[in-house]
C-alpha cells in the first residue's frame, strides 16, 4: 500500500493522518502539503497520526525530514506526532532534530500527552481514538 496523507483543519489544529508504506519522497511531499494546509487554514499546530505507518523509518530518513521540515517551515508551526510504540527506535531523535533546527515538535505514543502538549480540544472524538479526551484545563 501507497504511503497516504489526510490532512483536514479542526478547530484551532491540523489533524494529520499519514498511513501505508514509508517513503522518505513521499514524506517530503507530504510536510509540504501539511505546511501549505497551516497557511491556506492559518493554523499553526499540527496534530500528526503515524500509527498507520508500515515498515522502518531509518535514522538517516528521520534526520532528513527534520530537517527538511525546519528548511521549509516559513512561520513558526507546533507539531506533535502520535506513534505506536516500537514504530520507530529512539523516540526522540526526530524531536531533538527538529527542535535544535528551530520547530516545536513532540513525538509520543500517548495521545493524552499529544493533546495535552498541542493544548487543543479535539472535535468529537479524540485524534485516532474511540473516546473523548477531556481538554486541558486553561
Amino acid at each position: 500500500m501507497p504511503q497516504h496523507i489526510q490532512i483536514e483543519p479542526k478547530e484551532g489544529y491540523l489533524h494529520v493522518e499519514v498511513s501505508g508504506v514509508f517513503d522518505q519522497a513521499k514524506a517530503k511531499e507530504f510536510i509540504r502539503q501539511i505546511l501549505n494546509a497551516c497557511q491556506k487554514h492559518e493554523l499553526w499546530k499540527i496534530f500528526a497520526d503515524i500509527r498507520k505507518i508500515k515498515g522502518p523509518i531509518p535514522n538517516t530518513a528521520r534526520f532528513k525530514l527534520a530537517e527538511f521540515l525546519a528548511a521549509e517551515q516559513t512561520v513558526p508551526v507546533q507539531m506533535a506526532v502520535l506513534k505506536s510504540e516500537g514504530q520507530v527506535p529512539d523516540d526522540r531523535f526526530f524531536e531533538n532534530v527538529a527542535v535544535n533546527r528551530g520547530v516545536m515538535v513532540k513525538v509520543s505514543t500517548d495521545l493524552k500527552e499529544v493533546v495535552k502538549w498541542l493544548e487543543i480540544r479535539p472535535s468529537n472524538k479524540a485524534p485516532g481514538g474511540d473516546h473523548q479526551t477531556p481538554a486541558p484545563k486553561p
